[in-house]
């Protein structure tokens, strides 16, 4: 699996590793099956020596029986029922070989299933490490394309540059247009105390201040700005109303 990794993804396991609570336990069980491994190293070439020792042994006891037998024939006298004290020390060698060898034998069988299940730990964490940095990676990929400058510049930078534009043109446009139609449309000055009293006093003061029907205003076709222009012609007229209002 690592090595279908690409370098960059080799490089964050890496470092999820290290970072990761089981790596501790990893190293230590690493650590632990190394030392398992030279002891039952150092243990079979211990027991191949008692092997052999055992055998150079036994091979001796049988020539030491020999040698007596064939002096016993020799010298026309009775082969001996009891070991003589060489063939008596080489038997107990044999014997203390035999224990030694016996007892490196089970050392090393409860080596062998000690290792095993060390190794056997060992590939579980493992699994469970990669498992979980699969998880984390996946994760980290979602939220990279979530949160990334390429899918923020379609999903909230454009809007925003369309909206700052668009605000800018419907500036540019109110700015413009707005003057030139608040000209055409904007009432005309308050009439003076001498004009109003040649006109009806019937008619009211706001009669006199012209207003133009809404439907009749030059737009522009945006609707943002549009909306804009008409509340500026409506706030004018308004203002004005009250300036001439409290001039009267």
């Amino acid at each position: 699996m690592r090595e279908e990794m690409s370098l960059g993804r080799q490089e964050a396991f890496e470092i999820f590793k290290r970072d990761h609570a089981d790596s501790v336990t990893i190293d230590d069980n690493k650590q632990i099956l190394k030392q398992r491994f030279s002891e039952a190293k150092a243990l079979g070439e211990s027991i191949n020596e008692a092997r052999s020792k055992i055998g150079d042994l036994k091979e001796e006891i049988t020539q030491r029986h020999i040698q007596q037998v064939a002096l016993g024939i020799s010298e026309n006298m009775a082969v001996p029922l009891m070991p003589d004290q060489q063939e008596e020390k080489l038997r107990s060698q044999l014997e203390e070989e035999k224990r030694r060898y016996k007892t490196m034998f089970t050392r090393l069988k409860a080596l062998k299933v000690e290792i095993e299940h060390l190794q056997l730990l060992m590939d579980k964490a493992k699994v469970k490490l990669q498992k979980e940095f699969e998880v984390w990676w996946a994760e980290e990929a979602t939220n990279l394309q979530v949160n990334s400058p390429a899918v923020n510049s379609l999903d909230h930078t454009k809007p925003f540059l369309q909206t700052s534009d668009s605000q800018h043109e419907r500036s540019q446009l109110f700015s413009n247009k707005s003057d030139v139609n608040a000209r055409k449309i904007l009432p005309s000055p308050c009439p003076s105390p001498h004009s109003q009293k040649q006109s009806s006093t019937s008619t009211p003061l706001e009669d006199s201040i012209p207003k133009r029907p809404v439907s009749s205003i030059p737009l522009t076709g945006d609707s943002q700005t549009d909306s804009d222009i008409i509340a500026f012609i409506k706030a004018r007229q308004s203002i004005l109303q009250k300036q001439c209002l409290g001039s009267n």
